[in-house]
């Protein structure tokens, strides 16, 4: 009688594992599109324009340049503090990039990229 209880035990365990283990997550973009806009923003960060656009809050500029390297897309950039709003758009996905500061200047944000469907 305990080794049926031990071996339903078992079976539900195992099943629950591999149920997880095997689940398809739905993905939004593909890691190539993901990778291109991050390493636009990274470039954007290495040369001191995203910091200077970003503590001036201007997204519009950035949406600009954004759009310029990769016109097959369409961009809505949110700058903000610790937790953004999100907005009211139909995104087909999303890239979150931070900044810390400047030398002497800590003024972390966070700069979030939606890619609009």
């Amino acid at each position: 009688m305990i080794r049926s209880y031990e071996a339903i035990i078992a079976i539900a365990i195992i099943s629950t594992a591999l149920i997880i283990f095997f689940k398809n997550y739905e993905s939004y973009g593909s890691e190539e599109e993901k990778a291109k806009i991050f390493n636009v923003l990274k470039r954007m960060d290495l040369e001191g324009r995203l910091r200077n656009y970003v503590l001036a809050n201007n997204s519009e500029e950035i949406e600009r340049e954004l759009s310029h390297e990769l016109p097959e897309h369409e961009f809505l950039v949110k700058i903000c503090w610790l937790e953004c709003e999100k907005p009211n758009v139909t995104e087909s996905f999303s890239i979150t990039y931070l900044i810390a500061g400047d030398f002497g200047n800590f003024n972390p944000r966070q700069i979030i990229v939606y890619v609009v469907a």
